[in-house]
């Protein structure tokens, strides 16, 4: 079994991947115990997923194993209630972050820091709030998914700083109030999965209307109507115009919170 088990560790190492469980209580130990069975230098792995223990610990620092030049970190559920600041402050050359499936509650300021991440994903971690703005300064953005983050609610407005970003995932976000009108000049955007129509007495709210200069959406997108919605800002939006999509859901919503639903 040994030999087998030596096998398959350098067929991962080989492609400077590593996938690790880990039990105890103290991670970095157990990382760092990983790197010398393997063999292989910390600064040569480029991709690290991590099957904690639920409720285990997420790592403080990885800073001993030398994981300096990691292009991407998975951890998925396994109850992760913190990311720490010291962390994400080793991780510089991180393209892509994926912790769906946890209990966070916070996302540090300290992601500004990972200037080259393409890819996060925070689904399905239902205690996130909110995010924050130094988010919206990670210019090489192209991928935010927060799909069941039932909690959150609301995105920064600097988001349209993302010009870069061009798949929002936001179904299920029910707490999300509004989207942030500044979403109206990504022109990279191609998915926009859901998109909750807000009051016109918003001014800080992506309107109906705003939708008119996203005619390079792609896929499916559901848009949830209120009873008051307007029929100035449906003409507004040109739904006829978006070309690309495959499905366009309606999702007529009265002040008794019941719906009716229309597909395009």
């Amino acid at each position: 079994m040994h030999d087998i088990v030596h096998d398959f560790v350098q067929f991962l190492t080989k492609n400077d991947c590593v996938c690790m469980e880990a039990i105890g209580t103290n991670i970095e130990t157990e990382l760092l115990r990983a790197n010398y069975t393997i063999g292989l230098g910390g600064n040569k792995i480029r991709h690290l997923t991590l099957m904690l223990a639920p409720k285990g610990p997420f790592p403080l620092s990885i800073s001993s194993c030398n994981f300096k030049n990691l292009r991407s970190l998975t951890a998925l559920d396994s109850k992760i209630t913190t990311i720490h600041s010291n962390l994400l402050l080793e991780l510089r050359c991180l393209r892509t972050l994926n912790l769906s499936h946890n209990l966070i509650e916070e996302v540090p300021e300290e992601i500004v820091e990972l200037v080259h991440l393409r890819y996060i994903d925070f689904s399905f971690n239902p205690f996130l709030r909110k995010l924050p703005n130094a988010v919206c300064d990670l210019y090489n953005l192209q991928t935010l998914r927060f799909v069941g983050c039932y909690g959150l609610q609301n995105l920064p407005q600097s988001v349209g700083k993302l010009i870069n970003l061009s798949h929002l995932y936001v179904s299920g976000c029910d707490k999300l109030k509004y989207l942030p009108k500044g979403i109206m000049g990504l022109q990279s955007l191609r998915t926009l999965d859901e998109f909750r129509v807000c009051g016109s007495d918003n001014d800080e709210a992506l309107k109906l209307g705003d939708l008119g200069t996203l005619d390079q959406l792609q896929g499916v997108l559901r848009i949830r109507i209120p009873g008051n919605g307007e029929d100035g800002e449906a003409e507004k939006a040109q739904l006829w115009n978006k070309k690309q999509l495959s499905h366009l859901k309606l999702i007529f919503e009265n002040f008794q919170n019941e719906e009716r639903k229309a597909a395009v």
